[in-house]
């Protein structure tokens, strides 16, 4: 598969993958965390990870920018590619590669959810 593709449906556009995950598999040690992720990711398109707690969410953001190369016993197998280039190939620097990525992650502390509060203000009847 090449960087580009065209998807039916939509008068043959051609997308281009600014990711793109090929088997990708995830262990912490002999733990099998992730299984077998293949997953396009578009340029101009918004992607969301959506599952409950624990499902690999994190683990497959974490193969993206090889923030899991931190973790003692981690490891990656598949191919994770960034515009054709494989990641996790010999002649990629894994530091500069977590350095030229953003990684924003939700903190309830700093960043709490729109959807909840614990302010008694919140639930007072508007006048």
């Amino acid at each position: 598969m090449s960087m580009t593709e065209t998807v039916k449906g939509e008068a043959n556009t051609m997308k281009e993958e600014v990711f793109s995950l090929r088997d990708v598999s995830v262990y912490y040690g002999a733990n099998l965390a992730v299984d077998s992720v293949n997953l396009p990711v578009y340029k101009n398109e918004i992607t969301a990870l959506i599952g409950p707690s624990g499902c690999g969410k994190s683990t497959i953001l974490r193969s993206l920018n090889r923030m899991n190369d931190l973790i003692p016993g981690a490891r990656v197998t598949g191919e994770v590619l960034y515009h054709g280039e494989d990641i996790y190939g010999p002649t990629v620097d894994p530091v500069q590669c977590a350095k030229s990525s953003a990684w924003c992650s939700r903190n309830q502390t700093l960043s709490p959810s729109p959807f909840t509060t614990t302010s008694p203000s919140a639930h007072a009847p508007s006048a």
